[in-house]
């Protein structure tokens, strides 16, 4: 990401320079390029906006994971029951005969809700990993747009200076240099 900056800024800054010193430059370009700016600063806060959705989606389907891995233990230990049920009812008569079929058909239906547990466990950590991919995505994606508005901000503020040393904008005033650079204001040129 540090590489595209760099080449964009590269590329980009020499042809703003050429164009705004070559008197091309018109209020209409800068109109244009704050128009961009305002575009690339809603980009970043849609960017924002979708990571901190992916975040709530990730979360929801960690807290689905675990409920699912809860009742999944749940049903091994109703299996594990069932089981021990089996067992002994083994060693009795023909009415313990019936007890082992009913504790079967228990253990057999918990084994099916254990795998089903287990499915849906399964299904919740991809859909947990795939919303953490996608925040990490909408992450960079807010980087870029920063970046972006970085550069365009710097480009305003170059095109500004110059239309101002030129004389077609007003000087601004320490107040309006403060807000826009956080620097200090450059003296007026003498004439």
């Amino acid at each position: 990401m540090t590489t595209k900056f760099t080449q964009t800024t590269r590329m980009a800054l020499p042809i703003l320079l050429l164009g705004v010193t070559a008197g091309c430059a018109t209020t209409t370009d800068f109109e244009s390029l704050q128009k961009q700016v305002a575009e690339l600063q809603t980009a970043a806060s849609q960017a924002g906006k979708t990571a901190e959705e992916a975040r709530t989606v990730a979360g929801e389907a960690k807290a689905i994971a675990g409920e699912a891995q809860a009742t999944s233990m749940a049903a091994l230990t109703s299996s594990d029951q069932a089981k021990a049920a089996a067992a002994e009812a083994a060693s009795n008569t023909q009415t313990a005969s019936q007890s082992a079929e009913h504790a079967a058909a228990e253990a057999a239906s918990a084994a099916q809700q254990s795998a089903e547990s287990t499915k849906k466990a399964v299904e919740a950590l991809a859909n947990s990993q795939m919303a953490a991919s996608d925040a990490i995505h909408a992450k960079l994606m807010s980087y870029e747009a920063a970046s972006r508005v970085a550069n365009a901000n710097a480009a305003i503020y170059s095109l500004k200076t110059q239309l101002t040393e030129e004389g077609v904008l007003p000087a601004a005033t320490e107040e309006e240099c403060d807000e826009e650079t956080g620097a200090e204001p450059k003296p007026e040129k003498q004439e």
